[in-house]
């Protein structure tokens, strides 16, 4: 009978000892921890039970994959997590001390919510011959600007009529922006520039309202795209060199 409970006593003490050997480090969560563990630390899938709680993924004792956070008021994170903090996609929801409640649902980074999307603009189809589209953060004070820039390569190629072969021509058309369809959102005016560039139609979109979606159509080409953030915004457009638009030289 000793012998029977000397072992069960060996094994209660090792098995608490591997418990603790199984560190979650957030201070917060410190306390009972089951399940997997690496190097002394939680790693793969685990629930913490401490001041707060977490169920989900682990990685060296954080945090980190796809999980569920419960503060002691009610107050929860269920999304993605990279070493501790808020990372990807997850629903923040806040308990107030008077039992209201706020949800934020959409993409998070570093523990900062970033918004509903991914990313703040996205290019939802551009048609075969718009080479290259691209979108950034524009410069100046001014917010709720956007500013649409047409590069036009096949004005931009050298001219093949001689004596001036070898020099840049401008005596072909520079390709326009022909219609805007505005999808949602909205802007209040918009003015043309297109006598600063030999070789580029420049659009400024004033009054935009956000998010904004606009389908632009370049005769017969088009791109749809969306921002969804408010700032100052440039829109670059490139429209390939198609051999079918070169002139025929005999």
């Amino acid at each position: 009978m000793r012998q029977l409970f000397s072992v069960l006593l060996l094994l209660l003490v090792s098995s608490k000892s591997i418990a603790q050997q199984c560190k979650v480090i957030p201070d917060s969560l410190q306390g009972l921890y089951t399940g997997s563990c690496k190097n002394g630390l939680a790693h793969g899938q685990g629930t913490a039970n401490g001041l707060n709680s977490y169920t989900g993924r682990f990685k060296n004792g954080y945090p980190d994959g796809a999980g569920k956070y419960i503060w002691k008021n009610g107050s929860w994170y269920d999304g993605n997590w990279k070493k501790g903090v808020y990372e990807g996609k997850g629903t923040l929801h806040l308990v107030g001390p008077d039992s209201t409640s706020r949800e934020f649902a959409g993409f998070w980074h570093e523990g900062t919510f970033m918004g509903t999307q991914s990313k703040p603009y996205v290019i939802n189809s551009m048609t075969n011959r718009v080479s290259q589209v691209s979108i950034h953060t524009g410069h100046g004070s001014t917010q709720g600007d956007i500013i649409i820039t047409v590069y036009d390569i096949l004005n931009a190629a050298p001219t093949l009529d001689a004596p001036n072969a070898g020099k840049k021509s401008a005596t072909l058309p520079k390709q326009k922006l022909t219609d805007i369809q505005v999808q949602a959102g909205n802007f209040t005016n918009m003015v043309t520039d297109d006598h600063s560039s030999n070789y580029n139609n420049i659009y400024k979109l004033y009054g935009v309202v956000y998010p904004i979606r606009l389908v632009l159509t370049f005769q017969t080409e088009q791109v749809d795209l969306e921002i969804f953030e408010k700032g100052k915004w440039d829109i670059f457009v490139q429209l390939e060199n198609m051999k079918s638009d070169m002139p025929n030289i005999q």
